[in-house]
């Protein structure tokens, strides 16, 4: 089976909701995404709040059966209304790796409430957040553990996450750049500051009749002043690197798979097609919400 007609088994897989076309589309592009590695997480923000849950369970209760790899796929709930789509096995990877190596790879940007300039922190500022993202990892860990295969959503609602929500939701997005705030009450200092806006999109006129091209795959800021080069800064190329070695491992597995054995439906290898294009742009806004 080719990647068109696997992508049109995910579209149809999601076209039973009861929600908006735009928005089903939108919600099988993700399961997409997240079956290719190009997102290991995605934030379901646009659906409706009271049917979250039971839009995208019934939808994710489908995908699992077209291929066996979806089974890594749940519906995270991280405080109120968060909601997100993980691969837990690409996520958990990915996350444990930054603790290993201390968030060096990590561009964390404090635009806290009342700072003159925002500016990237140090390792010895990141202490608390270091703390955080540890206890955030143990927590997901043992919800992975407990949870079966059977079911599809993971809870982790706890309070303690709520007060630096903002940089473990970029973090768990694998946005390349992560702001921190001191009070989440307070706001941050991003107003009026030139950011540069970072658009990574997939483009292709091979499956424009399924609706699938172009597709947002992710978007993050960063303060001009912090990316005077911005398609060549290191937090860009190591992402892109990082976005190729994952979907190189995906290709491998499926190729590996090939004689459709143990699957309920051949998904292609990564087609070169769907590695995204990079686009930045000026912004200045008068408030940036995180």
């Amino acid at each position: 089976m080719d990647e068109t007609k696997f992508a049109r088994c995910v579209l149809e897989a999601c076209e039973h909701a009861r929600v908006g076309k735009t928005a089903r589309e939108k919600l099988a592009k993700d399961f997409l995404l997240l079956f290719y590695g190009l997102r290991s997480a995605v934030l379901i923000d646009y659906l409706p709040l009271k049917s979250i849950h039971e839009v995208t369970d019934s939808c994710l209760e489908r995908v699992r059966k077209l291929h066996e790899d979806f089974s890594d796929v749940f519906i995270l709930h991280l405080c109120e209304d968060n909601y997100f789509l993980i691969h837990v096995q690409n996520s958990l990877s990915r996350l444990q790796s930054h603790l290993e190596d201390g968030l060096g790879r990590l561009v964390l940007v404090n635009c806290s409430k009342g700072l003159q300039t925002p500016y990237t922190m140090e390792p010895k500022e990141m202490t608390e957040v270091v703390l955080t993202f540890t206890l955030l990892i143990e927590k997901l860990e043992e919800e992975v553990r407990a949870t079966s295969q059977a079911q599809r959503k993971i809870e982790m609602e706890d309070e303690s996450f709520a007060l630096l929500l903002p940089t473990i939701a970029g973090w768990i997005l694998e946005y390349p750049v992560v702001y921190f705030v001191d009070d989440i009450l307070s706001g941050n200092s991003l107003g009026m500051v030139p950011l540069h806006l970072y658009r990574l999109e997939v483009k292709s006129e091979e499956v424009a009749d399924i609706g699938w091209a172009p597709h947002h795959v992710l978007s993050f800021s960063v303060p001009k002043d912090l990316s005077p080069r911005p398609m060549e800064e290191p937090f860009l190329a190591e992402h892109l690197r990082m976005l190729r070695e994952r979907m190189e491992g995906r290709r491998r597995r499926l190729v590996a798979a090939g004689d459709g054995s143990r699957l309920f439906l051949f998904a292609p290898a990564c087609p070169a097609w769907m590695f995204p294009q990079v686009t930045v742009t000026e912004v200045c806004l008068q408030t940036v919400a995180l």
